[in-house]
């Protein structure tokens, strides 16, 4: 059994593409692959892997691109918004979204405070990750059980943190 199994490791690939709409919108599919073509028994079921959806929300877009490839790294599928009312719209879109990490500051109709309220009151069972280089909001401008992650943040920091909360 072990042998097979690390086999199977060795066989199969992970390949992520990003799709950029010409509305801005973006996200990040992932699939994995034999390179035989997946024709045997093995690989059944192996070609299209399940993810977790994260949508970073983050008007600087090196900074979306960096969160989004963290994310991916770990194993996560990505969504991404340069701002709340685009992210409002991708989480009315995308109900296999499970967690949100959002900047405070940004353009837009609400902030990434506004924003992780209302997606705790409109989306209970979303994880909700906040995060500025600016401010630190007091615990009690974040939902319950939302969590503050300092910029500049690690890599390191970006995984525990979802890994711990999803």
């Amino acid at each position: 059994m072990g042998a097979r199994l690390s086999d199977h490791f060795v066989r199969y690939r992970t390949i992520l593409a990003t799709v950029r709409a010409a509305d801005g919108y973006s996200t990040r599919l992932g699939a994995s692959i034999s390179p035989e073509g997946a024709a045997n028994e093995e690989s059944t079921g192996a070609l299209l892997t399940e993810m977790t959806v994260v949508l970073v929300v983050e008007d600087d877009v090196l900074l979306r691109i960096a969160a989004a490839l963290f994310l991916e790294e770990i194993g996560y599928g990505v969504l991404e918004a340069e701002n709340a009312d685009k992210a409002i719209v991708l989480l009315q879109a995308h109900p296999e979204i499970r967690a949100v990490f959002t900047d405070v500051e940004m353009p837009g109709s609400m902030d990434g405070l506004k924003l992780a309220a209302t997606i705790r009151r409109r989306w209970p069972p979303v994880a909700i990750v906040v995060t500025s280089g600016h401010q630190t909001p007091p615990p009690s401008d974040l939902p319950e059980d939302a969590e503050f992650l300092p910029k500049p943040y690690s890599f390191d920091q970006v995984a525990d943190t979802f890994l711990r909360m999803t």
